[in-house]
């Protein structure tokens, strides 16, 4: 059976997020996400405006490293979240390797949205 743990984080890059944690997705599986932002902020659901939040999603193969400039531009008056996909880094990986797809991408993005 494939071990299921989360990988070694990624060195950091970006600032630090204002808040992060783990989205459990539709199968289960703990996905990994940072939300940055306006820091004199607060991190309740219902203060942040959801026509301001981006959503970073990196290629295959990298970390939401990638995007360090983007959200360090955005995070200054906007939300951005960067996640872990699946397999990567401190999210899970699946026990089944057909679970790595597109699919599942935007099902796992989906989850860490409604965060």
């Amino acid at each position: 059976m494939p071990n299921t743990a989360p990988l070694t984080p990624v060195p950091r890059l970006l600032s630090s997020p204002i808040k992060s944690g783990f989205a459990r997705s539709f199968d289960d599986l703990q996905i990994y996400w940072e939300l940055h932002g306006p820091h004199n902020h607060g991190t309740s659901k219902e203060i942040i405006d959801p026509t301001r939040v981006h959503l970073f999603c990196y290629g295959l193969a990298c970390s939401y490293n990638q995007w360090r400039f983007q959200v360090s531009h955005y995070a200054k008056t906007d939300y951005c979240i960067v996640f872990d996909y699946r397999g990567h880094h401190q999210s899970q990986m699946p026990p089944d390797n057909t679970q790595l797809n597109f699919s599942t991408l935007a099902k796992d993005a989906s989850a860490v949205l409604k965060e």
